[in-house]
């Protein structure tokens, strides 16, 4: 089973990524690439843990700059265009406007103003084709 998934099953309230996971699961993986074990397979004493006590520890749940800087990175590791999920909310907004109008889009992203959602959900260009059509 997926690591992230494993240890939320029993917890359906638990954010499926955070970045305590993260950090818990890249730590795992170093370790079963390490190549200076001892004859018992376990680090020395003293490379044991070397975190400082007073060092931040990560969260339990992305903030909204985490989230973007742990996408970028990704892109970076997978050498793919970098993107930001920004974008997915703006591609989603257009979506449901053209669907189901500018009101639906409003309240879906959750403005408060309309006019915010017609900047952020793009309009549907088809449908002034469709009129420029009907009515010349």
């Amino acid at each position: 089973m997926n690591p992230y998934l494993s240890a939320k099953e029993d917890i359906p309230e638990a954010f499926l990524f955070s970045p305590q996971d993260a950090v818990r699961i890249q730590k795992a993986e170093k370790r079963q690439k390490r190549k200076s074990l001892s004859k018992n397979g376990q680090v020395q004493p003293s490379q044991q843990d070397r975190s400082k006590p007073d060092a931040k520890k990560p969260g339990n749940q992305y903030s909204k700059d985490s989230y973007n800087r742990a996408v970028r990175r990704a892109c970076e590791q997978a050498e793919i265009a970098p993107w930001t999920p920004n974008q997915l909310r703006h591609t989603k907004g257009t979506e449901v406007r053209k669907k189901y109008g500018l009101e639906a889009a409003r309240i879906f992203l959750g403005h408060a103003d309309s006019s915010v959602t017609a900047i952020y959900a793009e309009p549907d260009l088809e449908i002034a084709e469709k009129v420029a059509r009907e009515i010349g």
